[in-house]
């Protein structure tokens, strides 16, 4: 049997290139001396069994789900918002890509949202929000996933404007009202929960009488 079917996936330069190292390490560690053939067979299958393993532990440790978040003040029109572009980018390193790691998609995500105003908490919890491109309407969602993409899968509403209520409101959801938020400065705290995974981010955004008014704090 050849040393390149044993080590199957791995290029014939690079296995000729990494015998001479195999054995300079097997001599090293070996006392000055070489092993018999059976020896040998054990420690290239060994071998063998590392470099099949290794895909499988570069992919756990780099081709997880990654969360990225972008805030974003939305204006068109007379249509003024508050959110949150949600991506999931692949991987981009030329290294992880040859060895064949690729980002898993994010199966479920959800938010959770706490709403503070003057150190006073309004909001205790209340679900995000999220409109997202697997769906063909712009309908907000409790849960999305997120596939790999550069570009944003997802957006989450934090606040808009109702030109009904003349007023900032925190949208409605599919269990709750609406929100209008009088003019001031609040503090969002939210908690991402992607695929069992939570992590909490916090920003402040500003309420005024008039829709240009309604932005995000700075950082």
């Amino acid at each position: 049997m050849g040393v390149c079917a044993i080590l199957p996936g791995m290029p014939y330069a690079v296995t000729v290139a990494l015998l001479p190292i195999l054995a300079l390490v097997v001599f090293i560690f070996g006392g000055g001396e070489f092993p018999d053939s059976v020896g040998w067979v054990g420690i290239i299958l060994a071998v063998g069994g590392l470099v099949m393993a290794a895909p499988s532990i570069f992919q756990m440790l780099w081709g997880g789900p990654l969360l990225k978040t972008e805030f974003e003040r939305y204006a068109q029109g007379t249509e003024r918002m508050l959110g949150i572009h949600l991506k999931n980018p692949p991987v981009s390193r030329r290294l992880l890509k040859i060895l064949g790691v690729r980002r898993e998609p994010i199966a479920g995500l959800e938010i959770e949202m706490r709403l503070i105003k003057n150190n006073i908490v309004l909001i205790p919890a209340r679900g995000v929000g999220i409109i997202s491109g697997e769906f063909p309407d712009d309908k907000l969602r409790s849960r999305v996933s997120l596939p790999p993409t550069f570009s944003s899968a997802a957006y989450a509403v934090i606040a808009g404007w109702d030109e009904q209520r003349n007023r900032a409101v925190i949208p409605a959801n599919r269990y709750r009202d609406a929100v209008v938020l009088e003019p001031g400065y609040y503090m969002a705290v939210m908690l991402f929960s992607k695929d069992g995974v939570a992590e909490k981010m916090s920003r402040r955004f500003v309420v005024g009488d008039k829709a240009d008014d309604l932005v995000w704090a700075n950082a």
